[in-house]
């Protein structure tokens, strides 16, 4: 008698092995929880339905807990359709007994779709009227997005969500003469700070990269910090009009830079608090003979060439310091400039020093009073100059040789 006892029993818990094994490696397939999925997911909006297929359960026996998944699901809004990779569940054991769905985590992983309506389907969710702007200033890219959501004791939904996202070649027109194109990052979203990674963008057919940008979202505003980085790139005399330098055209500006920024965007999308420290390298551009040049008797070139210039560039609460030098062309040759800028939208002030090999100036009205007999242009050579321009007023200081007739006095 007791060894058939026991024979039941190993055959039982051979069975019960056997049946734990089965279903946490093969599962099972029903639509029993499908109206409960649905109505767990819409329960913080009804704006929005699900399509689901049936439903895969695995056994998670060590945890106490059946995973779900369904493949294939949709979403529906306003008549249109966003479709899903799959949805994921972890479901109490009791669910089965009280046939009631008591899930503590969720995941939703969508098919790459198009950004364009992924950001209309947010605006419905959220009946935010002001990403009804972003949604007419995206023309192009494809996303994948992952989301996690927590559930609490009594199925509420926590506020530790997290979502993760891959966009691909994305194209926006955030400015009217502007796009942002073949712009890819990863996105990762928790605790409210969204973090940018391996994100690359290209405007006026340059590239730029992002390095790690983040964005902290507060009550009343966001907080984005971050570092952008360029080289060998061509900056058009249009975007260059942007930064408004008071006297100072720049054009066919050759340059790399690294730039650290950060600034705040409240909830009617106006920046604010604009801060950015860069350092740039000016491989060559070419500068426009400033007005204030062509009233005095200095005789240099319409267009003054610059090369391998090194800037250090601060921005904060709209005051722009700059620090640099370089090579500069004012006539021949190539000779040396190191110079501080400093500007505050209205007010301009640069201070100069140029090493000079060699300039001509011309013989002006006020030199010929003192100098009748000298000829039409005065040459200078090896000299040492500072200028200092301000509320345009100009003053030069310098020493060096000069050609008055025959040959050079100090």
């Amino acid at each position: 008698m007791k060894k058939k006892i026991t024979k039941y029993i190993l055959i039982l818990v051979g069975v019960f092995i056997s049946l734990i094994f089965y279903l946490s490696v093969v599962g099972i397939e029903t639509e029993r929880f499908n109206n409960q999925i649905k109505d767990k997911i819409t329960q913080s909006n009804n704006k929005i339905d699900f399509r689901l297929k049936k439903i895969k359960l695995k056994l998670d026996p060590l945890r106490l807990k059946i995973n779900a998944k369904t493949i294939g699901a949709k979403i529906i809004y306003q008549n249109k359709i966003l479709e899903l990779e799959y949805i994921k569940l972890k479901i109490s054991l009791i669910s089965l007994i009280k046939n009631k769905l008591v899930s503590s985590k969720l995941n939703i992983s969508t098919k790459s779709i198009p950004l364009k309506d992924l950001i209309r389907f947010a605006r419905v969710i959220s009946d935010n009227s002001k990403l009804f702007f972003l949604e007419l200033a995206i023309t192009k890219g494809r996303v994948i997005i992952d989301l996690e959501v927590n559930f609490d004791k009594d199925g509420k939904i926590k506020n530790d969500y997290k979502i993760y996202g891959l966009l691909k070649d994305g194209k926006i027109n955030l400015f009217k003469d502007y796009e942002f194109k073949k712009i890819d990052f990863i996105l990762d979203i928790k605790n409210n700070i969204y973090n940018f990674r391996n994100t690359n963008f290209t405007i006026d057919n340059n590239k730029f990269s992002l390095d790690n940008l983040k964005v902290k979202r507060n009550k009343n505003n966001f907080l984005f910090e971050g570092m952008i980085e360029n080289k060998k790139s061509i900056l058009s005399d249009e975007l260059f009009h942007l930064i408004k330098l008071k006297n100072i055209n720049l054009k066919k500006i050759n340059f790399d830079s690294k730039n650290k920024f950060s600034f705040k965007l409240d909830k009617n999308l106006q920046l604010k608090d604009l801060s950015i420290t860069s350092n740039i390298q000016i491989n060559k551009s070419e500068l426009e003979k400033p007005e204030i040049i062509n009233k005095k008797f200095i005789a240099i070139n319409n267009i003054i060439h610059l090369k391998d210039h090194k800037i250090k560039a601060t921005y904060k609460q709209n005051n722009l310091s700059v620090k640099g030098s370089g090579k500069i062309q004012l006539q021949k040759g190539f000779d040396e400039i190191d110079y501080i800028i400093s500007s505050n939208g209205s007010d301009f002030h640069t201070i100069s020093n140029i090493t000079l090999s060699e300039l001509s100036l011309k013989n002006h009205q006020l030199t010929k009073k003192f100098f009748p007999e000298i000829n039409g242009k005065i040459n200078l050579k090896n000299h040492k100059i500072n200028i200092n321009y301000k509320d345009d007023d100009l003053s030069v200081k310098g020493s060096g040789k000069i050609q008055l007739q025959k040959g050079f006095d100090e």
